[in-house]
């Protein structure tokens, strides 16, 4: 599965009333598109400075043509949610840091894998379920 595809998922789940695993897919796809991410939820992102940014900003181009007549009739409930999640601190953080190890990864040439161990470890699905499960509780589902 396509990594972007994890935002139509979140998207389902919410909608079927699965906030923690939409919380969950959401991330997921979100850690390998951190700017597709804050444009699903119209926040204003800096023009992109890299191939790997520009290739996340075209997601998210993509991803709101895509789900264009969902975005015009979703659900309030659904929009603040997933509003809430990206600009929730932690989230931000977690968003900033797949940012900086992706960057790490493409400016370390050195033949030295930690930095590309890092950034497949922050993209992969069970970091983004570990860090669902720890923000979970913290969240406010009646949004």
């Amino acid at each position: 599965m396509n990594p972007s595809e994890g935002f139509v998922e979140a998207l389902a789940l919410f909608e079927l009333g699965q906030s923690e695993d939409a919380l969950a897919a959401f991330l997921g796809a979100a850690l390998h598109f951190p700017r597709a991410a804050r444009m699903l939820v119209a926040l204003r992102t800096l023009a992109p400075k890299s191939s790997e940014e520009a290739r996340d900003h075209d997601t998210g181009v993509s991803m709101l043509r895509s789900l264009h007549a969902y975005l015009k009739t979703q659900s309030r409930g659904s929009r603040t949610f997933f509003s809430s999640v990206v600009r929730d601190p932690r989230v931000s953080q977690l968003l900033d840091e797949s940012i900086a190890a992706v960057r790490r990864c493409h400016e370390d040439c050195s033949g030295d894998r930690v930095a590309f161990d890092r950034m497949k470890l922050v993209q992969s699905w069970e970091y983004a379920r570990s860090e669902a499960n720890k923000l979970a509780p913290m969240m406010d589902w009646t949004a």
